[in-house]
C-alpha cells in the first residue's frame, strides 16, 4: 500500500547557549528558597515556638519556583512565595484561634 502523503521528518531545534535556560531555573531557585526560608522563619516567630525541625518545605519552594519560572513565568517566584505566606498565615491564624491566644476571634 502506498501512503498518500510524505513522511515529514521532525527537526528538533536545540536551546542556543546564550538563551541562558538554566540560569534562569537556578536563579529562581536561588530567590526562591531564600525567600521561602524568610517567610518560615517570620511566620514561626510569631507563632512562638522555640524548637523546630529542618524547613524542607523551603526547598520544595525553591524547586517550584524554578520550574514555574522556566514553564510559565519570571512573575511565577513572587506568585509562589505569595502563597507559601498566605498559606502559613492562615495556619498561623487557626492556630491562635484553637489556642485563644492573641489575634483569637471571642464569640460571646
Amino acid at each position: 500500500m502506498a501512503r498518500s502523503t510524505p513522511r515529514r521528518s521532525l527537526q528538533f531545534q536545540r536551546p542556543r547557549p546564550s538563551e541562558g535556560v538554566m540560569s534562569t531555573v537556578l536563579l529562581h531557585f536561588a530567590a526562591g528558597s531564600p525567600g521561602g526560608l524568610a517567610v518560615f522563619l517570620i511566620l514561626t516567630r510569631l507563632s512562638g515556638a522555640s524548637a523546630f525541625s529542618a524547613p524542607f518545605g523551603v526547598v520544595f519552594v525553591g524547586i517550584a519556583c524554578g520550574a514555574l519560572a522556566h514553564f510559565l513565568s519570571a512573575w511565577a517566584t513572587p506568585a509562589v512565595l505569595l502563597v507559601y505566606a498566605a498559606a502559613g498565615t492562615l495556619e498561623l491564624v487557626q492556630d491562635r484561634r484553637a489556642r485563644g491566644g492573641r489575634g483569637a476571634v471571642h464569640r460571646a
